[in-house]
């Protein structure tokens, strides 16, 4: 079955609003679209700038109809639903990342009047990444908000929808570069075997430090989708505004709750996309305080835990001894995890801990010589890995007092089969915990042979020599026909011979 390219269609109150003509975008009055477009693929992307927004008024039902027909709009109910929310008015600011902080600090008037288009700011161009947040917080095509300076800080004092017609020239250059950068699709193939099954689209940061996976294997997952007839596209955080345009998103990036790649995957699992990693696998996976107290309600083996305050702190040494380990709540990659060897450790690192965060996470010290980590997908083992210390330390990774890597242990892959079956069992039994997608759970055998699950990771590397070095391209393929699985499910297709 093919699936041609959905050409985006634009809502406005009036055809005159929009002034542009542009090839790869339908441009469509809220009226008409309400009583003429019951028709049409399912994945068609909707962006509205109907104003009447009211309940039961015409833009409303603009994003009620285009639910209900399966298109992707934008904004759909809920997100109108927040922008009369005083409550979301008031967050919209809190926790920008460190970036658009910085825009907001560097200005010297006590207010502005911020006019976004899908996310990029019209004049105030030095304010790029706070309106590129702003947009992932609250997806409006087209939206203005006034921010205001006070004495605690920066305030959303309002918020109202753009009017496109009061755009100047100035205004309209910006925007239409904007819908041909981010919007406007290049006119589809006319021979529909050309077109390909599905649209993946693979989030990455070409300049993260210590991205999950490697160049190489990013393209190992773009070939492997061209051979089951899916179209990958590499996307980056400015490419919000695509996600409408995807069956399936790939999340190769380091991802945390406070993030882009959290609100990417909300936004895509909301617009009906299949989506590794899921939101509430990142959520499950980057919380250390969910994952210990989850995977010990169910009887899954770890070293001894304890969630701790400030007040329990002094009790850790007694209940877990000498050496332990504090974890922050949200760290990665072996960040925020600091091995203590006496008291003294104990309440200074879980002092500094406790600063970010309530409750921390320490655990009892289990020393190995290497981690075994299970790659487990739909609930089936996928790989299995065996990642060693980094010489003369007790974790796999060593860093600096920044956090910088500075050394690494060697890593190798053996068959599923050849891995110990009560280690494979045991990941199998962890993962199922978090969900049932694409998961790394890494555990230590102890010279006595105990198991233990020390963490189970919802954006597992996958380097090429590395995890691959068994399986090859399968291993890509494996998970990519996940993806494609599950929409296939969203959409109840069946496959020809399939029973």
């Amino acid at each position: 079955m093919q699936f041609p390219a959905a050409v985006p269609i634009v809502v406005v109150d009036r055809r005159s609003d929009w002034p542009w003509t542009l090839p790869g975008v339908e441009v469509v009055e809220a009226r008409a679209f309400l009583t003429r477009h019951a028709k049409g693929p399912t994945r068609t992307p909707v962006w509205s700038f109907a104003t009447r927004i009211g309940y039961q008024r015409t833009g409303y039902y603009v994003a009620l109809l285009a639910e209900a027909r399966g298109h992707r709009v934008w904004p759909d109910v809920g997100t109108i639903q927040d922008l009369k929310s005083r409550s979301h008015r008031r967050t919209l600011l809190e926790r920008i990342g460190p970036a658009a902080a910085a825009e907001l600090a560097a200005i010297d008037d006590d207010a502005v009047r911020l006019r976004l288009f899908f996310g990029v700011p019209l004049r105030n161009r030095a304010l790029a990444q706070l309106g590129r947040e702003l947009f992932e917080r609250l997806p409006v095509p087209g939206i203005e908000i006034a921010l205001e300076k006070r004495d605690s800080g920066w305030e959303v004092r309002g918020i109202d929808l753009l009017d496109l017609t009061s755009l100047t020239e100035a205004d309209r250059k910006v925007a239409e570069a904007v819908v041909r950068d981010q919007v406007a699709h290049p006119a589809a193939a006319s021979d529909p075997a050309l077109q390909p099954r599905f649209e993946l689209a693979i989030l990455q940061d070409p300049n993260e430090a210590e991205p999950p996976s490697s160049p190489e294997a990013l393209q190992m997952f773009a070939k492997a989708a061209e051979s089951l007839g899916v179209r990958a596209t590499f996307i980056t955080r400015a490419d919000y505004a695509r996600l409408p345009s995807f069956d399936a998103l790939l999340i190769r990036e380091t991802t945390a709750v406070h993030h882009h790649t959290f609100r990417f995957a909300r936004r895509a699992e909301a617009d009906g996309l299949a989506v590794f990693d899921d939101p509430s696998s990142i959520f499950r996976c980057c919380s250390k305080v969910f994952l210990a107290e989850a995977l010990r309600a169910a009887g899954v083996p770890t070293p001894p835990s304890m969630v701790v305050d400030r007040h329990g702190l002094e009790t850790v040494a007694d209940e877990l001894g000498l050496p332990c380990v504090l974890k922050a709540p949200d760290g990665s990659f072996g960040r925020g995890v600091v091995r203590c060897a006496t008291r003294e450790d104990v309440h200074s690192v879980g002092s500094r801990l406790l600063e970010r965060s309530d409750i921390i996470v320490a655990q009892a010290f289990a020393p190995t010589e290497y981690d075994w980590r299970i790659g487990v997908l739909d609930g089936k083992p996928l790989y299995a890995s065996r990642y060693y210390m980094a010489p003369g330390h007790w974790q796999i990774v060593a860093r600096d007092a920044a956090g910088a890597k500075v050394d690494e242990g060697e890593a190798e892959t053996v068959r599923v089969e050849d891995a110990p079956a009560e280690v494979v069992d045991v990941a199998l039994r962890a993962a199922a915990v978090v969900g049932d997608g694409f998961y790394g759970v890494d555990l230590k055998q102890t010279p006595t042979g105990e198991i233990l699950v020390i963490e189970v990771n919802d954006n597992p590397s996958i380097d090429a020599g590395v995890e691959d070095d068994v399986l090859g391209p399968v291993l890509y393929e494996r998970i990519v026909e996940s993806l494609v699985a599950r929409v296939e499910r969203q959409r109840r297709i069946r496959r020809v011979g399939a029973r």
